[in-house]
């Protein structure tokens, strides 16, 4: 805040007037933990429909300039990646197609690269940060003035690896990993995926400060029926290993595929992270595009697996 000039007491007042005048609520009041700074706690605050109703067209102005971006942007001073002109130039075209239709903090998408090779590598743009979790606001934005869905890959990073590997996987891993312990899908994909991201058994412990919705118990029963529902993670070395970041290049291999995909069938698509948002009229193709370029990428990146 400091940077727009803005002071804790202005803020204050501020906010002050926003919950006055109904266009604010707060939800949780915020406190100071003298013993450990980091269990502190911010206030709270949430919009109420009369600032979303007055202000959401303010979503639609444009977030960025078709004219001046990077496409490829690598994050070492080395660009590790072979041919990476020919993708910058499939990402360069998917903008340009992308130019003339409207949507929701409306960008071009770029790719961005790893310190490491084969690291990082999903493609972003700012529709994608749009808040959609809490409150569903991503999803209710209009895609060239249409509704949108959102078509994505289940159990997505789980699925990958059990394709190099070669393993079978349920149909919902998550899911029966849940059923099994008693607690949500959700409870559980939150502990897995930090694990695929984790560098080392000594992030084990910050993932479970992480979690302090979540009782050290639960997590650890969660992990062993993880051990017995999917036992090659642990088999293979797969846990602990900083895989995520690894897997987030096959991602945006598939991305650079669904990108093309779009252009030669003329179909509008935003990219959300490793999901596709169409209109629904074309929910159905591009589920079955997303899946054929996956299988397609598996095959074309077979070596990967000794890099994981």
């Amino acid at each position: 805040m400091s940077s727009l000039k803005l002071s804790r007491r202005h803020i204050e007042a501020i906010t002050a007037v926003l919950v006055d005048e109904g266009y604010a609520v707060l939800t949780r009041v915020g406190y100071r933990h003298h013993g450990s700074p980091k269990l502190s706690k911010s206030a709270q605050y949430y919009p109420t429909e009369k600032l979303l109703t007055e202000y959401c067209e303010l979503l639609y102005l444009p977030a960025g300039d078709f004219d001046n971006y990077n496409p490829y942007v690598f994050k070492s001073t080395e660009e590790w990646e072979p041919n990476w002109e020919r993708k910058a130039t499939i990402i360069k075209r998917y903008n340009e197609f992308m130019r003339d239709f409207t949507w929701a903090k409306k960008a071009p998408t770029h790719r961005s690269m790893g310190k490491d090779p084969f690291t990082s590598g999903r493609v972003y743009t700012g529709y994608q940060n749009i808040v959609n979790r809490r409150i569903p606001i991503r999803t209710k934005t209009l895609l060239n003035g249409e509704k949108l869905c959102e078509v994505d890959f289940k159990s997505n990073h789980l699925w990958l690896l059990s394709a190099f590997f070669g393993e079978q996987l349920p149909e919902d891993p998550y899911i029966e990993i849940a059923d099994a312990v008693g607690c949500s899908r959700s409870d559980v994909k939150r502990l897995i995926n930090p694990l695929l991201g984790a560098t080392g058994k000594s992030q084990l412990a910050e993932i479970k400060f992480k979690l302090h919705d979540i009782s050290n118990d639960l997590i650890d029963e969660i992990l062993a029926t993880m051990d017995q529902v999917l036992p090659w993670l642990n088999n293979n070395k797969l846990i602990f290993k900083g895989i995520g970041t690894k897997l987030q290049y096959v991602e945006g291999e598939i991305a650079l595929k669904m990108f093309q995909w779009a252009i030669d069938n003329q179909i509008p698509l935003l990219n959300v992270h490793d999901a596709y948002a169409v209109n629904p009229s074309n929910g159905a193709v591009t589920h079955n595009a997303m899946h054929e370029f996956r299988d397609e990428v598996i095959k074309e990146l077979s070596w990967f697996k000794e890099y994981l």
